[in-house]
């Protein structure tokens, strides 16, 4: 694919005409995921938030029944904060995560990074 090819606009460009085709499709949240991954190669640190914010804001307040992407969405959201060198909001993430999604795995392996996040 272009992601793994690293053309990232045209990676872009080819997810948001699907998007525009099928807004409720199957594989939206996927296609959401790619974007955000492409714009976090591009070092577009806001425009892949603003995904994992779309992806996890519909499910914010179904905890435990919220769908693996909720989380997921999260872990994402707070890697990104990290790549962005945004040490406080990210450890803010993390524990909003573990707060929001105990059982998760996502959940464990925040509490993990966690541990060892020491901002100064």
């Amino acid at each position: 694919t272009k992601l793994k090819e690293n053309q990232f606009e045209t990676a872009l460009a080819v997810f948001q005409n699907w998007l525009k085709k099928f807004p409720q499709g199957d594989e939206t949240t996927q296609v959401q995921f790619s974007m955000a991954t492409a714009y976090r190669k591009m070092k577009r640190y806001n425009s892949a938030l603003k995904i994992y914010n779309e992806v996890f804001e519909p499910h914010a307040h179904k905890g435990k029944k919220a769908p693996t992407e909720a989380s997921e969405a999260l872990w994402q959201a707070a890697r990104t904060l990290d790549e962005r060198g945004d040490c406080d909001k990210s450890l803010g993430m993390y524990k909003y995560l573990v707060q929001l999604f105990k059982q998760s795995p996502r959940a464990a392996q925040a509490k993990t990074v966690l541990k060892d996040k020491n901002c100064q």
